[in-house]
């Protein structure tokens, strides 16, 4: 697992600088992920987010359906949300993994992590009206969640009249971070 950690990084700085080596060291540290799952089924989100990466979305949630038994629902949100994060994801995609955070949900609705993958779910398809009062409401809950302040500082800095309120969330952010 630490070598495909390590493998996943280079990959990923090598690709930042447009080495021709990338692709090869990525496709090295997916096979060690591969290995790696079946000792340490958590490595999934790091191996899917790597697939999503080399844009190998497909492959990537061909994977999480796979390891879905594996998983809890909170692992494999997150994992979902690396693999939207990147990119290359269809609307089914997207249908596929909100109704894996709204299964969750379903069974622990309090679950700040889970939440906060609806939000950033509904971020990425930029419905900023639904994502919101999800980010307010999980700041009543933990006023220093730096993911929620971050978050919710983004969806607010385009709007004149929210541009204070924008910067005090990523001055909050900073002070705790």
């Amino acid at each position: 697992r630490q070598a495909a950690e390590m493998l996943d990084q280079s990959g990923r700085l090598a690709a930042s600088k447009g080495l021709s080596s990338s692709k090869v060291i990525v496709t090295a540290a997916i096979e060690k992920y591969r290995f790696a799952l079946k000792s340490f089924p958590e490595s999934t989100g790091s191996m899917a987010a790597l697939l999503a990466f080399d844009g190998r979305a497909q492959a990537a949630y061909d994977l999480l359906v796979q390891m879905k038994p594996n998983l809890s629902a909170q692992v494999l949100t997150s994992a979902a949300m690396g693999v939207l994060r990147n990119g290359y994801s269809t609307p089914r995609h997207f249908q596929m993994v909100r109704g894996w955070i709204d299964e969750a949900l379903a069974l622990d609705s309090k679950n700040l992590t889970l939440r906060l993958s609806l939000a950033e779910l509904l971020a990425i398809k930029q419905d900023y009206v639904a994502a919101e009062p999800i980010y307010r409401e999980a700041l009543k809950t933990e006023p220093d969640n730096v993911i929620a302040l971050n978050n919710l500082a983004w969806i607010l800095a385009p709007r004149a009249e929210a541009a204070t309120e924008a910067m005090n969330c990523v001055n909050h952010a900073i002070e705790i971070s």
